[in-house]
């Protein structure tokens, strides 16, 4: 196979044995045919299980098709499966482009816990998404000089607010033990950098590092427990939807708002039309105000989430842990002392 075109940037024709592809991302690659039909191929797509809380015993993690030349031939044994997929990093773009330091650097930290409804949260750095109570588009829109505030967007929004026309780089953290994919609208940006573990700082790009023709995408998958380093130019003023790409992750909370200069977008962007905000208002959304739907920074009418369990042994288990230790021991006491009281009532010789 030769890979030529990833998320809609053709790249320099590669070959690979295996392709690995997360949700959210496209691969377009070239097969070259055999000059004879003595055989028919199977050709296969293998499913991640690391994508999986567990694998049940029905599902077949291979989906197997054929590829075939005759009807009258044989189908050829296939090859032992190889993981040897090229990395995001080794791919090049075939317009290039040159690589410049960052001008603001955002870093995301992302996870899944549990909430005291009973629900399971995606999370952005310690946050899981509310929509809210205005579309942060609309909230750009007709803030003003506020929207440059990212407080305006309300409190589950997640709202980064970036400048026009800047080098945006975004560290992203994954401290879930599953691969996230993460997805930017309205950008491809470029791959600096994806690995294990945690980014720490003698990992960190300089400002002053060099890149010979990164590659772009709008999806990168966050290997578990990983990060990745992705940067892109603020050159598209709007409000842009950053989210894992695992559908029900997202659903649940794991997004984020790049809010991408408010003041321009104020300038360039046009009013809704009356269809538009009648489609809001359908929806139970208003079309003017903060997050909360107010004005200013009053977000007392902002959606709010449940929180978070704090799993682990904290100061106020600790207390409670004492005084249950210190009930169980003077209740054993007591028991002690009663017994010992009835032993003394006994007559002598019962």
């Amino acid at each position: 196979m030769k890979m030529i075109e990833v998320d809609g940037t053709e790249i320099q024709m590669v070959t690979a044995e295996s392709i690995e592809i997360s949700p959210g991302q496209r691969v377009s690659f070239l097969i070259t045919t055999k000059n004879d039909t003595n055989h028919n191929y199977l050709i296969h797509a293998d499913m991640d299980p690391d994508y999986f809380d567990s694998v049940p015993d029905y599902l077949h993690l291979n989906l197997t098709a054929t590829l075939k030349y005759s009807e009258l031939s044989n189908s050829k044994d296939p090859e032992p499966h190889k993981w040897n997929s090229i990395p995001d990093t080794d791919l090049k773009p075939l317009d290039k482009k040159q690589y410049k330091a960052p001008d603001k650097i955002i870093t995301i930290v992302s996870d899944i816990q549990e909430a005291d409804d009973g629900t399971t949260r995606g999370l952005i750095n310690g946050v899981t998404f509310v929509p809210p109570k205005v579309p942060t588009l609309l909230s750009m829109l007709s803030m003003g000089e506020l929207a440059t505030n990212p407080e305006v967007y309300g409190p589950k929004t997640n709202a980064f607010v970036v400048e026009y026309n800047k080098e945006i780089q975004v560290i992203i953290q994954n401290a879930h033990m599953d691969p996230h994919p993460f997805h930017l609208h309205g950008h491809k940006f470029e791959i600096l950098d994806v690995g294990e573990g945690e980014y720490k700082t003698k990992n960190k790009i300089s400002t002053n590092t060099t890149y010979d023709n990164l590659i772009r995408r709008d999806t990168v998958n966050v290997p578990g427990q990983g990060y990745a380093v992705i940067q892109f130019t603020s050159d598209n003023p709007g409000a842009w939807l950053f989210h894992c790409h695992n559908v029900w992750h997202m659903l649940f909370g794991m997004r984020a708002v790049i809010v991408e200069a408010p003041l321009e977008a104020q300038r360039t962007i046009r009013n809704i039309t009356e269809s538009e905000n009648s489609l809001c208002l359908a929806a139970g959304f208003k079309t003017t105000g903060n997050g909360g739907g107010g004005i200013g920074l009053d977000l007392s009418g902002a959606p709010n989430s449940p929180n978070l369990i704090n799993f682990g042994i904290h100061s106020k288990g600790v207390v409670a842990l004492v005084f249950c230790v210190l009930s169980a021991l003077s209740g054993t006491y007591s028991v002690i002392s009663y017994i010992r009281a009835l032993v003394k009532l006994q007559p002598e010789g019962a």
